[in-house]
């Protein structure tokens, strides 16, 4: 239902932009997303003095790595709800070694002109030409939100995208998903992704990349830390999974036993990949099966914060490559822009809806009265 009304509001928002044609267009994508964006960039400069709460932790872990330090903090629950230490897998920590060695102002700015420019790149990769789609990509709650705490989001979106983009490039298309989960590891999801269209070499790379990524840095901290981080994600589930958007917190807001709702969740992933492996064998099947490994990244991951629904502009971008109500449907989380749902019934049911709708959207066939852009966006530019 809420999928329903999200969807008469995009297209209600979009009729009149259209009768109103280029003034109201250019007020809407062009000036509304920079005074945004420049208002978020002061916010986190002046008002905060470049304080971005993921940022600083993940520059903390590669300053512990530099000096053969472990950079995670004591698994217990009253360390972990602090959020300032790094709780990713350490490839991360060593991706960012280059902002822990220049001022932290420095690379602050430069990280922040990361997250502002790996969106725009990721459209462009996938096929994007339409300007309005990158001006309304601005105005959603999540990107700004990747630039309030300094989240990753942006540049996983760049680097699915590269994934997309050189899907036929076995290792490339390997690299670049390893990559994209030994960052986050929430985007397992997307391993099924070649595995379902039988891209066995690319599979066997992106699941042997993504091993290395994930052990091989360990050992400068020694085996013990390996050893013991499975149990700090546990307890990181603990602390944050029932305050932020997941199913979970959903199943459990709404009557079930934290039991319960880890099993609802692990159903829901046997549907989700079922549903995955049959898409990918039918028309469309490439791209169907990936937007439905982004979207079980995103229904199944024990934490999701506001700022990971940023993702939902790789399935726009693959489906819509001009503007359509599609991208504005995400404008809706704006009802929700808290970093946190707190078990919240409406806000979980509102983050969760726009996932569903966007992905459902998105994953409708193409049919004769599709616009031969779209196709060359599926295809991609090679």
């Amino acid at each position: 239902m809420r999928a329903n009304v999200a969807i008469r509001v995009a297209g209600q928002i979009r009729s009149l932009l259209e009768r109103e044609r280029k003034p109201l267009a250019v007020a809407f994508f062009v000036q509304a997303p920079l005074i945004c964006v420049a208002f978020t960039v002061w916010f986190v400069a002046v008002h905060r003095g470049w304080a971005m709460q993921d940022f600083m932790a993940v520059r903390s872990g590669a300053k512990d790595v530099l000096r053969g330090a472990s950079p995670y903090p004591a698994a217990k629950a009253v360390t972990v709800a602090k959020a300032s230490s790094l709780v990713y897998p350490p490839f991360t920590a060593y991706v960012f070694v280059p902002f822990a060695l220049v001022p932290y102002t420095v690379g602050a700015c430069a990280y922040v002109a990361l997250l502002l420019a790996a969106v725009p790149a990721a459209l462009w990769l996938i096929g994007v030409r339409d300007w309005r789609c990158y001006g309304v990509v601005f105005l959603w709650a999540p990107l700004l939100a990747c630039l309030r705490v300094g989240a990753l989001g942006p540049v996983l979106v760049l680097l699915a995208a590269g994934a997309w983009r050189y899907r036929d490039r076995a290792v490339v298309a390997g690299l670049l998903l390893a990559a994209v989960i030994s960052l986050k590891l929430f985007l397992w999801p997307l391993v099924f992704w070649p595995l379902a269209m039988r891209a066995w070499r690319a599979s066997a790379a992106t699941l042997g990349l993504t091993a290395a990524a994930l052990v091989v840095p360990f050992a400068p901290l020694g085996m013990h830390v390996l050893r013991t981080y499975p149990h700090l994600l546990r307890v990181l589930d603990s602390v944050f999974g029932p305050v932020s958007f997941s199913s979970v917190a959903l199943f459990e807001a709404l009557g079930a036993s934290p039991h319960a709702a880890a099993a609802g969740v692990v159903c829901l992933g046997v549907v989700l990949l079922g549903f995955l492996a049959v898409l990918a064998g039918g028309a469309d099947g490439d791209r169907r099966a990936f937007i439905v490994a982004l979207g079980a990244s995103l229904l199944l991951s024990p934490i999701v914060w506001t700022h990971y629904y940023v993702l939902l502009a790789l399935p726009l971008a693959l489906t819509h490559p001009r503007l359509t109500r599609a991208w504005i449907i995400p404008l809706v989380l704006w009802t929700a822009p808290a970093l946190e749902a707190n078990g919240s019934l409406r806000l979980l049911f509102t983050g969760i809806a726009v996932a569903v709708a966007v992905s459902a959207v998105c994953l409708r066939p193409f049919g004769p009265g599709r616009s031969a852009v779209a196709s060359a966006a599926v295809s991609g530019a090679r």
